[in-house]
């Protein structure tokens, strides 16, 4: 008999602890969650995978700890909370039972709930849809320059294109198409008003989730700047 109760008491300590843990684990994805969309909302879900498996050595650790510190305040409260609780209710079993249960549940419900909405708001099912596929299109349009005659012009131009990561076109003024009363950029303005400017928008197509839309601002010789998509 006595055994048979402390069978029991291991058994009930053991699914508390198990408790504790899911609510734990649960609540840091609520908090993950919302910090990812936050942070990295713009991305995409293969941009979010490839900066989460190059090295970081030598790079700027803050945005790690920011989710960490993101996460781990509401987890620490939340435990130190069921200790607490079953600290009080350790005369009562059912008490302690069923506060715990009634904690996992909601931070079960809150864990689910954000991990659905990461993945919709980053449309993870079409990225792995997308794995899937065998994908052709280097095949079919590549062009060995080996193979083909490549005619110049009389008057040969030279090409340079200018890349800037991290670059937000916001830090220009309202009227050519930035966020900003004043434009903080006027030199690279002029620079993309008079000549080719390619933004960073890229746009999932609907019914093809490896097609890429990038829009690029073309100067009209007449005055006019118009705007072009090109599918990639």
């Amino acid at each position: 008999m006595k055994m048979r109760k402390k069978i029991g008491n291991a058994f009930f300590s053991l699914c508390c602890l198990a408790m504790i843990v899911v609510s734990a684990v649960c609540v840091a994805i609520y908090n993950l969650a919302g910090w990812v969309l936050d942070t990295w909302g713009l991305l995409t879900i293969d941009e979010i995978i490839f900066h989460l498996t190059v090295p970081i050595e030598g790079t700027n650790t803050d945005i790690v700890w920011d989710g960490i510190n993101t996460c781990l305040p509401l987890v620490i409260l939340v435990v130190l909370f069921m200790i607490v609780y079953a600290a009080g209710m350790k005369h009562s079993k059912w008490k302690l039972g069923l506060g715990f249960l009634c904690i996992t549940c909601l931070s079960a419900g809150s864990g689910v709930k954000a991990a659905y909405n990461l993945y919709s708001e980053l449309e993870v099912g079409n990225y792995l849809l997308s794995q899937k596929e065998d994908d052709k299109f280097i095949e079919e349009h590549y062009v060995d320059p080996r193979n083909v005659e490549i005619t110049f012009p009389e008057e040969k131009r030279n090409l340079v294109y200018i890349f800037f990561e991290s670059m937000e076109a916001t830090y220009a003024s309202k009227d050519v198409g930035g966020g900003l009363d004043f434009n903080c950029i006027p030199e690279l303005t002029e620079i993309a008003t008079n000549y080719v400017s390619f933004s960073n928008m890229i746009i999932p197509m609907p019914f093809e989730p490896s097609v890429r839309v990038l829009r690029a601002t073309i100067p009209d010789r007449e005055s006019q700047s118009k705007n072009a998509d090109f599918g990639l």
